[in-house]
């Protein structure tokens, strides 16, 4: 199997990966050797995940905004931040939004789990995502702290349903 410059090959590339791998469920590619995307029934199938590849940091590689991901943007440019530090052997990210409602801390837990399968932890102020895959996501869509926070630019060209939830 030969998988070509411009990605057209990837599905047989996958296939036959599947068949020959013991372990056919986890084979990582950086995607600065990915120059083109993988048909869509690939991508269904795939995560991203940052370097260390823990299940903990995999997020699936597709994710629609509906509702559910549109309300936690939301939740994010209102009441979130992101945070990094570390040190250059040891580096993290991670994100939290706040809010002093146990109802809404509830609902900002489920979305996690239901967007992106992930359990954030909750405590008496805020809901955090130690995780720096979806940390990221976040940050990268929304902004980062109070003077960058901004509407993700898919926001405006989705449905008038996705478009009301993030508000």
């Amino acid at each position: 199997c030969e998988v070509t410059e411009n990605g057209k090959q990837y599905k047989e590339f996958y296939d036959t990966f599947q068949k020959r791998e013991k372990n056919s469920k986890h084979y990582l590619i950086s995607l600065d050797q990915i120059e083109e995307l993988p048909p869509r029934d690939i991508l269904e199938k795939s995560y991203v995940a940052n370097k260390s590849g823990r299940a903990r940091n995999k997020i699936p590689a597709i994710i629609e905004l509906d509702e559910e991901f549109a309300s936690l943007l939301g939740w994010f440019v209102a009441e979130g931040h992101f945070r990094e530090g570390g040190t250059e052997k040891a580096s993290y990210n991670d994100s939290a939004i706040a809010s002093d409602n146990p109802q809404q801390r509830e609902e900002i837990q489920r979305l996690f789990k239901q967007v992106f399968d992930y359990e954030a932890s909750v405590n008496a102020r805020q809901v955090s995502c130690c995780t720096s895959t979806i940390a990221r996501l976040l940050s990268e869509l929304c902004g980062n702290k109070a003077d960058t926070k901004k509407v993700p630019e898919p926001i405006f060209n989705c449905e008038k349903p996705v478009r009301e939830a993030f508000l």
